[in-house]
Protein backbone atom coordinates (compact mmCIF):
# COMPACT_ATOMS: atom_id res chain seq x y z
CA UNK A 1 0.00 0.00 0.00
CA UNK A 2 1.39 3.39 -0.94
CA UNK A 3 0.30 6.39 1.06
CA UNK A 4 -0.29 9.62 -0.86
CA UNK A 5 0.66 12.25 1.68
CA UNK A 6 -0.67 14.94 -0.65
CA UNK A 7 -4.19 13.54 -1.03
CA UNK A 8 -5.65 16.56 0.79
CA UNK A 9 -4.00 18.84 -1.77
CA UNK A 10 -5.40 16.88 -4.71
CA UNK A 11 -2.91 14.02 -4.76
CA UNK A 12 0.48 13.42 -6.27
CA UNK A 13 -0.79 12.74 -9.78
CA UNK A 14 -2.69 16.05 -9.92
CA UNK A 15 0.15 18.03 -8.33
CA UNK A 16 2.78 16.71 -10.75
CA UNK A 17 6.12 18.43 -10.22
CA UNK A 18 4.68 20.43 -7.32
CA UNK A 19 4.30 17.27 -5.23
CA UNK A 20 7.76 17.63 -3.66
CA UNK A 21 6.98 21.12 -2.43
CA UNK A 22 3.60 20.01 -1.11
CA UNK A 23 5.19 17.18 0.84
CA UNK A 24 7.89 19.54 2.11
CA UNK A 25 5.19 21.78 3.58
CA UNK A 26 3.72 18.97 5.68
CA UNK A 27 4.61 18.76 9.34
CA UNK A 28 5.91 15.56 10.85
CA UNK A 29 2.68 15.34 12.82
CA UNK A 30 0.56 15.56 9.66
CA UNK A 31 2.58 12.83 7.96
CA UNK A 32 2.47 10.58 11.02
CA UNK A 33 -1.31 11.03 11.30
CA UNK A 34 -1.72 9.78 7.73
CA UNK A 35 0.73 6.92 8.24
CA UNK A 36 -1.00 5.91 11.48
CA UNK A 37 -4.42 5.89 9.78
CA UNK A 38 -3.04 3.69 7.00
CA UNK A 39 -1.43 1.31 9.51
CA UNK A 40 -4.69 1.05 11.46
CA UNK A 41 -6.56 0.25 8.25
CA UNK A 42 -4.04 -2.43 7.31
CA UNK A 43 -4.07 -3.98 10.77
CA UNK A 44 -7.87 -4.13 10.77
CA UNK A 45 -7.99 -5.70 7.30
CA UNK A 46 -5.18 -8.22 7.59
CA UNK A 47 -3.63 -10.62 10.06
CA UNK A 48 -2.62 -7.57 12.07
CA UNK A 49 1.09 -8.13 11.47
CA UNK A 50 2.07 -4.99 9.55
CA UNK A 51 5.48 -4.07 8.18
CA UNK A 52 6.84 -1.06 6.34
CA UNK A 53 9.46 -0.62 3.66
CA UNK A 54 10.50 2.67 2.11
CA UNK A 55 13.17 3.99 -0.23
CA UNK A 56 14.97 7.35 0.08
CA UNK A 57 12.26 9.77 1.32
CA UNK A 58 10.14 6.71 2.05
CA UNK A 59 13.02 5.20 4.02
CA UNK A 60 13.09 8.39 6.07
CA UNK A 61 9.36 8.02 6.65
CA UNK A 62 9.95 4.48 7.93
CA UNK A 63 12.52 5.88 10.37
CA UNK A 64 9.92 8.49 11.42
CA UNK A 65 7.42 5.72 12.10
CA UNK A 66 9.96 3.85 14.22
CA UNK A 67 10.82 7.00 16.18
CA UNK A 68 7.10 7.53 16.80
CA UNK A 69 6.64 3.99 18.12
CA UNK A 70 4.25 3.02 15.32
CA UNK A 71 2.49 -0.31 15.62
CA UNK A 72 4.76 -2.18 13.22
CA UNK A 73 6.10 -5.71 13.54
CA UNK A 74 8.94 -5.24 11.04
CA UNK A 75 10.51 -2.41 9.06
CA UNK A 76 13.08 -1.99 6.30
CA UNK A 77 14.21 1.56 5.56
CA UNK A 78 16.34 1.72 2.40
CA UNK A 79 18.87 4.57 2.55
CA UNK A 80 16.47 6.72 4.52
CA UNK A 81 17.69 9.98 6.00
CA UNK A 82 18.04 10.09 9.76
CA UNK A 83 15.14 11.91 11.43
CA UNK A 84 15.90 14.79 13.77
CA UNK A 85 14.34 12.83 16.63
CA UNK A 86 16.23 9.63 15.82
CA UNK A 87 17.04 9.07 19.51
CA UNK A 88 13.36 8.29 20.10
CA UNK A 89 13.95 5.05 18.20
CA UNK A 90 15.90 3.81 21.22
CA UNK A 91 12.89 4.13 23.50
CA UNK A 92 9.84 3.89 21.23
CA UNK A 93 10.61 1.45 18.41
CA UNK A 94 8.76 -1.88 18.54
CA UNK A 95 9.62 -3.24 15.08
CA UNK A 96 12.30 -5.69 14.02
CA UNK A 97 14.39 -3.43 11.78
CA UNK A 98 16.66 -4.17 8.85
CA UNK A 99 18.33 -0.96 7.66
CA UNK A 100 19.75 -0.93 4.13
CA UNK A 101 22.50 1.50 3.21
CA UNK A 102 24.72 2.19 0.20
CA UNK A 103 28.46 2.48 0.83
CA UNK A 104 28.95 5.46 -1.51
CA UNK A 105 25.98 7.36 -0.06
CA UNK A 106 28.16 8.77 2.68
CA UNK A 107 25.75 11.51 3.80
CA UNK A 108 23.13 8.96 4.82
CA UNK A 109 25.29 5.91 5.49
CA UNK A 110 27.44 7.89 7.92
CA UNK A 111 24.42 8.02 10.25
CA UNK A 112 24.21 4.21 10.30
CA UNK A 113 26.20 3.75 13.52
CA UNK A 114 23.92 6.18 15.38
CA UNK A 115 20.85 4.43 14.05
CA UNK A 116 22.28 1.03 14.98
CA UNK A 117 22.95 2.29 18.51
CA UNK A 118 19.33 3.37 18.87
CA UNK A 119 18.04 0.09 17.44
CA UNK A 120 20.15 -1.82 19.95
CA UNK A 121 18.78 0.37 22.76
CA UNK A 122 15.23 -0.45 21.67
CA UNK A 123 15.90 -4.16 22.17
CA UNK A 124 14.29 -5.24 18.90
CA UNK A 125 15.89 -7.60 16.40
CA UNK A 126 18.02 -5.39 14.18
CA UNK A 127 20.49 -5.60 11.35
CA UNK A 128 22.37 -2.98 9.36
CA UNK A 129 23.36 -3.86 5.80
CA UNK A 130 25.77 -1.64 3.87
CA UNK A 131 26.06 -2.64 0.23
CA UNK A 132 29.59 -2.04 -1.08
CA UNK A 133 30.34 -0.14 -4.26
CA UNK A 134 26.85 1.29 -4.71
CA UNK A 135 25.29 4.70 -4.21
CA UNK A 136 21.99 6.13 -3.05
CA UNK A 137 19.04 4.78 -5.07
CA UNK A 138 20.87 1.60 -6.07
CA UNK A 139 17.54 -0.23 -5.90
CA UNK A 140 15.79 2.12 -8.35
CA UNK A 141 15.66 0.20 -11.62
CA UNK A 142 14.69 3.33 -13.55
CA UNK A 143 17.70 5.38 -12.47
CA UNK A 144 21.33 5.69 -13.47
CA UNK A 145 22.55 4.35 -10.10
CA UNK A 146 20.68 1.07 -10.38
CA UNK A 147 22.88 -1.83 -9.29
CA UNK A 148 20.97 -5.01 -10.13
CA UNK A 149 23.08 -7.45 -8.12
CA UNK A 150 22.98 -5.36 -4.95
CA UNK A 151 19.29 -4.57 -5.50
CA UNK A 152 18.43 -8.25 -5.79
CA UNK A 153 20.42 -9.16 -2.67
CA UNK A 154 18.79 -6.32 -0.73
CA UNK A 155 15.32 -7.33 -1.87
CA UNK A 156 15.85 -10.99 -0.98
CA UNK A 157 17.07 -9.88 2.46
CA UNK A 158 13.97 -7.67 2.81
CA UNK A 159 11.58 -10.49 1.94
CA UNK A 160 13.40 -12.88 4.28
CA UNK A 161 13.23 -10.27 7.06
CA UNK A 162 9.50 -9.87 6.62
CA UNK A 163 8.94 -13.63 6.43
CA UNK A 164 10.78 -14.02 9.71
CA UNK A 165 9.28 -11.12 11.66
CA UNK A 166 5.79 -10.73 10.23
CA UNK A 167 4.82 -14.35 10.84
Amino acid sequence: MNIDLTARQGGGEKLGDAVTGAIGNLTLSQKLDDHTAALAYLAANSSGAVGAVGFCFGGGEVWNLLAAGADLKAAVPFYGPQPSNYQDIGTKNKAATLAVYAEQDTRITSTGPQMEEQLKRSGVPEQIMVFPGVNHAFHNDTGARYAPDAAQKAWVATIEWFRKYLA
